[in-house]
């Protein structure tokens, strides 16, 4: 019984390499992930009427492949890079100039020379070095007024320190949104998979054999990457800018390609199309890819798709077989051949 192999440990080796500044790493990167391709792809699809399928003959005779806006994808944290906080503080050292914190604490060191030097370095090393700072100044003050200082403080960093970074996310998601995907897996037996993408078994489950792509379509499938956190934007790119580096380029497709771990048992693949802003359309789109190479039936497919999906296989020279129920999960059988009138 084949099992879904849900070892990320070469996903994660792909991540640090394609987020990479430097562009070997990236050529590695991109070398790992062409020998990881190398074997068939599988893409789920449901069947509820008639009109969706003749929408999948008509894409499977096209050798077309539908590729989807973030929206109309079922996990709502899609396409995301979230600000880790909501609090400016956290982002402090993200959106001043060193030569600011280094001034505050000349600043303070002067007014508080009774603070140890040890003390000062670990104050200003601190990830909360400005409300700690803040909350010394006025020690004096019984704690629930320290907390009525902070807080107010921390309002009034907000609405200077918080816009930019809220405007900067803004525009990033605006860029996000003239993303496309289309999503693969690398099982054909995945039995949550066939229940939530072919509807309950009633869909299908199509082939694709990666080694009849060009060039153009590989490099546009990418791994899924699955992580217990979605990336923070803004402290990745302020990493980059600390080192003097400019963030690399592949940063927009990682945002696209990140999945919390949750979704790790789908072991996906994604095409990832990147549209011009001035003309991308407002839903998903069409782009050409190959025909799938096997179309298997699910077990619950109705007789009349059946029939119909039979039909165009052999038409189009298509392979076709069929899932079943055996002690150990789903296997796959052949189609018994066509009967002539």
């Amino acid at each position: 019984m084949e099992q879904v192999n849900n070892n990320t440990g070469w996903r994660e080796e792909f991540s640090s390499l394609f987020l990479s500044n430097n562009s070997a790493d990236v050529k590695k990167a991109l070398i790992l992930k062409s020998e990881k391709l190398n074997q068939p792809l599988y893409r789920y699809r449901s069947i509820k009427n008639d009109e969706e399928v003749a929408w999948l003959i008509k894409f499977m005779q096209d050798g077309k492949l539908y590729c989807a806006h973030r929206d109309d994808l079922n996990d709502p944290f899609e396409f995301r890079a979230p600000l880790s906080s909501k609090a400016a503080s956290t982002y402090y050292d993200d959106v001043i100039p060193e030569s600011q914190k280094t001034t505050f604490f000349e600043q303070f060191e002067k007014h508080h020379p009774e603070v140890p030097e040890a003390n000062l370095a670990e104050m200003m090393q601190s990830e909360n070095w400005y409300e700690e700072a803040v909350r010394y100044m006025n020690r004096d003050l019984p704690e629930m007024y320290q907390d009525l200082v902070i807080t107010k403080l921390n309002a009034d960093l907000n609405a200077v320190r918080m816009r930019p970074l809220v405007d900067g996310m803004v525009n990033y998601e605006a860029i996000l949104n003239t993303v496309r995907v289309a999503c693969f897996t690398t099982s054909h037996k995945n039995l949550p998979m066939w229940s939530h993408y072919a509807n309950g078994h009633r869909g299908v489950c199509l082939k694709f054999d990666t080694s009849r792509l060009q060039t153009s379509e590989t490099d546009n499938l990418f791994p899924a990457i699955y992580t217990d956190e979605l990336q923070d934007a803004v402290k990745y790119v302020k990493s980059f800018f600390d080192n003097k580096r400019l963030p690399p380029v592949e940063m927009l497709t990682y945002t696209c390609i990140q999945k919390l771990r949750d979704w790790d048992y789908e072991d996906e693949w994604r095409y990832v199309c990147a549209l011009d802003p001035a003309s991308a359309p407002h839903g998903g789109i069409e782009v050409n890819f190959i025909p799938p190479s096997k179309i298997i039936l699910g077990i619950k497919t109705e007789p009349n798709v059946k029939a119909e999906l039979c039909k165009i296989a052999s038409k189009e020279k298509i392979e076709i077989t069929e899932m079943q129920f055996t002690p150990y999960g789903l296997e796959e059988k052949p189609r018994p051949p066509t009967r002539k009138p």
